[in-house]
């Protein structure tokens, strides 16, 4: 049997309605097609979460650093 294959639009507004935080078989029921292959592959959901809070993690290192900083010029402009 051949997949079906859909055009670039559309798989990018899938792709773009589960980053913006729908379920997968949510976004699937919306499209109106079965857009999404399998179960919602669990180890890519996996994959990508973790990137997602490895960025989050790095971005709130770089807000704590800036907190220090300023915490440090708080405290030597008061001295």
């Amino acid at each position: 049997m051949k997949r079906k294959s859909y055009p670039q639009n559309f798989k990018l507004g899938a792709i773009n309605q589960v980053k913006a935080g729908k379920s997968i078989s949510k976004a699937s029921k919306e499209l109106g097609e079965k857009a999404f292959s399998g179960n919602g592959n669990k180890i890519q959901n996996k994959d990508y979460e973790i990137e997602k809070l490895k960025k989050e993690i790095e971005e709130l290192k770089k807000d704590n650093e800036i907190l220090k900083k300023f915490h440090a010029f708080l405290a030597r402009k008061r001295s």
